[in-house]
């Protein structure tokens, strides 16, 4: 989560920029909007588009269907400056990964724009008006967005991250600096300071920030407030000082055309077999990144800020004339429909595996809330005498075990592993949906057998969850319940399986690799097993020789990087006979 402090850090940089233009042009009588949005055009759009048809060709060479049917939308997202919409629309607990969107990065470009589609306004508005007191309506807006971000961070966290109203108050932060609404430092020392605590506050952010935090909400503030710092007081400071050095003014100067560039290139390099966290392929990026960023910024930004060579007239001219081409282009490979002909039938297939999950996913896997025992999924015919209490690792072993001589019911909820007392920020309600399906079951005599599983990597560390898990085994046991806990699948993993077996990569994994990344989950599984419990290995059946398969009757065991896939399911149901 630290490195989306950088996109907080723009904005606020963004803000200070472009309303400081407007200040000056205010002050000067010279401001007109058609001034405005032709910097805003020179700035952008030159670069972009540049950036655009590279990544069109390489998403045609590269990314498999299903990723290429996903491309196309943002591709048009991106030209329309609505890609956060677009982003936001497409995520989901199950959403493709962040490597997988070559154009993911372009969300904060398209809330960028958005926001300087009213913000020119509401400054103007504010400046002519009510001269100094006008600021403060600046102020009020800001205000108003910040808590509608923190209200619905929690409620609503993927909006709060994409949509412009929720992150509206970090560009007026920085345009409260450049509207001088800032105090005064009183002398140098004080300025040293408080540059000084700016950059602190960033590198708190950088630091403390993880994937689990809740953010943006109150959390941005760190990098924002950091940031208006430095932007404030940091001139003539050591901080200011050292931001000014040569390779880091550098960056400064090509960072428009890095940020275009550098996520890309990230995301087909690993396409094409690059391993992330190794030194020199990471080297490797960086160095193309900040070369390919330069020649961006030489030959396409600086000769399109030149109003010599390209005139307001033709900026606009061309800028319309090529979002036309690259929107009839898009228009086009979105009618592809992923363009599956550019592979075999194999490929294809591979990639379509993941889909090979359960058709009642939808509708049984619960999401949020804390649904009564009656809203649970049965699977077969007749009243269930099989219970399968899980995360959502559970959902396609109940549909495979699920048949007319034995039913089963599902009590699957995304995130929320079946331990009594396990809490999660992100899942609030799972504290006691786990509760309530524990005094269901103890009031429900005919589900003598409980299957238990979940992705234990997720929840394996957390200091209480191996007595929690123990302490829940215990109380079905005394209420007369078979338990049953499902292993780890040795496939599970940071990748999406059916896609690297597409790529023609990882058909098997060493048994070491498997045993290593789940050392502390077997731990106390076979702990578990020795006091009596039953204990289903699926690497029994998937490991042989020190070598574990990852398909299963030629599919892929998982749907995604974690998941039985229906296939997987169906394999493990028949091997074990639960």
């Amino acid at each position: 989560m630290g490195g989306f402090v950088g996109v907080d850090i723009f904005f606020v940089i963004s803000g200070y920029l472009i309303t400081l233009g407007i200040v000056v042009d205010i002050e000067q009588g010279r401001f007109s909007f058609t001034g405005f949005y032709d910097r805003r055009i020179r700035r952008i759009f030159p670069a972009l588009f540049g950036l655009l048809v590279f990544t069109t060709i390489a998403a045609c060479a590269v990314l498999l269907p299903s990723e290429f049917r996903a491309f196309t939308p943002t591709l048009i997202g991106t030209l329309l400056f609505v890609s956060n919409i677009v982003f936001f629309n497409q995520a989901g607990y199950f959403d493709e990964s962040a490597r997988d969107k070559p154009l993911l990065h372009t969300w904060s470009l398209g809330l960028e724009e958005q926001f300087y589609l009213f913000a020119p306004l509401l400054i103007l508005f504010s400046l002519k008006r009510w001269r100094h007191g006008g600021r403060y309506i600046i102020v009020l807006v800001a205000g108003v967005s910040f808590l509608l971000c923190v209200f619905c961070t929690s409620l609503f966290p993927t909006a709060a991250f994409y949509l412009t109203p929720f992150r509206a108050w970090e560009f007026f932060g920085g345009s409260m600096i450049a509207m001088d609404m800032m105090p005064t430092a009183r002398s140098s020392a004080e300025r040293e300071i408080l540059a000084g605590a700016g950059l602190a506050l960033i590198g708190i952010a950088i630091k403390q920030l993880t994937t689990y935090s809740s953010f943006p909400g109150s959390s941005a503030l760190l990098p924002v407030a950091g940031t208006a710092l430095i932007i404030a007081y940091g001139e003539n400071t050591l901080v200011g000082r050292m931001l000014s050095l040569r390779p880091l003014a550098f960056i400064g100067l090509i960072s428009y055309s890095l940020y275009l560039w550098h996520w890309p290139l990230i995301v087909f390099a690993h396409d094409l077999g690059w391993k992330s966290g190794a030194f020199v392929p990471a080297a490797g990026l960086i160095t193309l990144s900040i070369s390919a960023a330069y020649l961006s910024w030489r030959h396409i930004e600086q000769p399109f800020r030149d109003r010599a060579k390209v005139p307001r007239s033709k900026i606009f001219d061309y800028s319309i004339a090529a979002s036309g081409v690259m929107l009839m282009l898009a228009a086009i490979l979105s009618a592809m429909n992923g363009w599956p002909a550019r592979y075999a039938p194999s490929t294809v297939a591979l990639d379509r595996a993941q889909w090979d999950f359960s058709s009642k996913r939808d509708q049984c896997l619960i999401r949020k809330g804390d649904p009564a025992p009656g809203r649970f999924c049965t699977f077969g015919v007749g009243q269930p005498t099989v219970a399968v209490w899980a995360d959502s690792h559970g959902l396609e072993l109940a549909d495979a075990l699920g048949s007319e001589k034995r039913p089963v019911q599902a009590m699957t909820y995304i995130a929320c592993p079946p331990v009594i007392g396990y809490n999660l920020a992100a899942h609030p309600r799972c504290k006691s949906h786990n509760e309530r399906v524990l005094t269901y079951l103890d009031h429900t005599p005919r589900l003598s057998t409980v299957i238990m599983t979940a992705y234990y990597a997720r929840s394996i560390n957390a200091p209480d969850f191996p007595n929690e898990l123990t302490q829940t085994i215990d109380d079905l046991r005394r209420n007369h319940k078979k338990v049953v806990l499902i292993g780890p699948v040795p496939a599970e993993g940071s990748e999406n399986l059916p896609k690297l077996l597409a790529r023609h990569r990882e058909p098997s994994i060493p048994e070491s690799v498997y045993i290593s990344h789940n050392f502390k989950t077997i731990n106390l599984l076979a702990n578990l097993q020795r006091k009596g419990t039953r204990v289903i290995w699926p690497s029994d059946y998937l490991c042989h020789n020190g070598v574990c398969d990852t398909m299963v009757n030629g599919n892929p065991v998982l749907f995604d990087s974690h998941h039985l896939s229906m296939s997987g399911a169906r394999f493990l149901v028949a091997k074990t006979q639960i």
